[in-house]
């Protein structure tokens, strides 16, 4: 979506949301599970522990590609400064050839939290993971929601174990995959270039550029997500982006 406001000045803008339903054929091992309580279903609320139904889906759920929401916004914008612009208009055209003819260009970028999956403290079936159960009506983001605690851990629940080899009741299989999402993601990068002339057909840009602008620390999903040991949990560790980073450069047109 770009946009032209003035002959100084342009802004390009775009927005996604995207998203995919997948389904995933699992539990198919007959120690668990009979051939015939296997079957395909369209939706996952088909599926005992993941809404209200008999059968067994291979699970069919909600999963984002990795972020849902996506913003870009990218402009340029000439420096009011110099022969003809708003501040020092009157200047020499030596001065100009110095202050004059600047131009600031940016990129932000905006994306949603990644998913992550809580698992299970303990197993609850001799040959399958199991994943923790969100608890109604309690919000997984609850309390400090930082870096040092992303979750709620009474949000959690542990499921029920397996009782019987072919059993139809699937709570043993916990939740859905990817319950909950992590930090968000935003960055601005940006720098700031001149063209000098440098000959008859040529021209020579000079420009500096930083990385990271506001060197915002970026954060990756969180650690230890065992919710029934309360230290560290959720605590996140890690970034998912570099500290701010800047660079000159020249750059010969002809």
């Amino acid at each position: 979506m770009p946009a032209k406001f003035s002959r100084s000045k342009k802004v390009n803008a775009s927005f996604v949301f995207r998203a995919s339903r997948l389904a995933e054929d699992v539990f198919r091992r007959q120690r668990f599970f009979k051939p015939e309580q296997i079957v395909r279903l369209p939706h996952a609320g088909a599926l005992d522990g993941f809404g209200t139904g008999k059968s067994l889906v291979g699970i069919h759920h909600q999963r984002a590609m990795r972020s849902t929401h996506l913003v870009h916004v990218s402009g340029e914008y000439e420096l009011p400064f110099g022969r003809g612009n708003r501040f020092l208009s009157d200047i020499p055209k030596w001065e100009d050839a110095l202050i004059g003819g600047w131009y600031f260009n940016y990129i932000y970028t905006y994306q949603s939290g990644q998913p992550f999956t809580v698992g299970c403290p303990v197993g609850t079936t001799s040959d399958f993971g199991c994943n923790a159960n969100l608890i109604p009506g309690v919000n997984p983001y609850a309390g400090p929601h930082n870096q040092t605690q992303w979750l709620n851990p009474n949000a959690f629940a542990q499921p029920p174990a397996a009782t019987a080899i072919g059993q139809t009741d699937y709570s043993p299989l916990g939740s859905p995959a990817e319950q909950v999402r992590g930090p968000g993601f935003y960055n601005l990068d940006s720098s700031v270039f001149k063209a000098f002339a440098t000959g008859k057909g040529t021209t020579l840009q000079f420009r500096i550029e930083t990385f990271n602008t506001l060197n915002n620390p970026q954060f990756g999903n969180p650690g230890q997500l065992n919710f029934t040991n309360l230290k560290n949990f959720s605590e996140i560790t890690g970034l998912r982006s570099n500290p701010r980073f800047g660079q000159l450069a020249l750059k010969l047109f002809f």
